[in-house]
């Protein structure tokens, strides 16, 4: 006797994956180009994009390039978003967190003899130990304390902004014992 194999389709739900939304909505109002970082922070109190670093207690940070972000627009970071110092969102334990996102925007480098590049402006670090995260003209959003889990759909508006770099001053006038000169680097 021979049966007759039937077919048996059996559908498994995905359960949905974290996302975080990050709008940008600061009162610039101009595109931007650079990169969007989440931060989640277990220390409740201080500002997360504060606590990340390489030591044991450094907190968590996601990071998505946006090119030409405009107003209104939003970047996300999902499981698939590289992260430190776990690598997904899929991995951050669900919990109580306070959550903070931050835009830093590149400058467009014009270099001689080669093609432009995108970089963190120069005032992100004189050598004088400054952080790329609250830099002069850094966008950021205020700190949430969300319950975080791994299907959390958490959105964060970046409307706030570090006070830009002064310009440098006009060089002073040449003298008759003294001449200023420009060089390229």
């Amino acid at each position: 006797m021979l049966l007759a194999a039937t077919q048996l389709a059996i559908s498994f739900a995905a359960a949905p994956a974290a996302t975080i939304s990050v709008t940008y909505a600061a009162a610039a109002g101009t595109n931007v180009t650079g990169r969007a970082f989440i931060f989640l922070s277990t220390e409740h109190g201080t500002e997360p994009r504060s606590l990340v670093g390489d030591d044991i207690s450094t907190q968590q940070v996601f990071g998505v390039d946006v090119v030409g972000l405009s107003n209104g627009a939003h970047a996300t970071v999902d499981v698939s978003t590289l992260g430190y110092p776990v690598l997904s969102l899929e991995q951050v334990p669900d919990g109580e967190y306070t959550l903070q996102a931050v835009i830093q925007p590149y400058h467009l480098y014009h270099l001689k003899g080669a093609p432009a590049v995108w970089l963190p402006r120069t005032e992100v670090n004189r050598f004088e130990g400054g952080d790329i995260f609250t830099s002069p003209g850094t966008f950021y959003s205020k700190p949430v304390k969300a319950n975080f889990s791994s299907a959390s759909q958490i959105s964060l508006v970046v409307d706030q902004q570090d006070a830009p770099a002064p310009e440098p001053p006009p060089l002073p006038k040449d003298s008759k014992y003294i001449k200023h000169v420009s060089v390229t680097s």
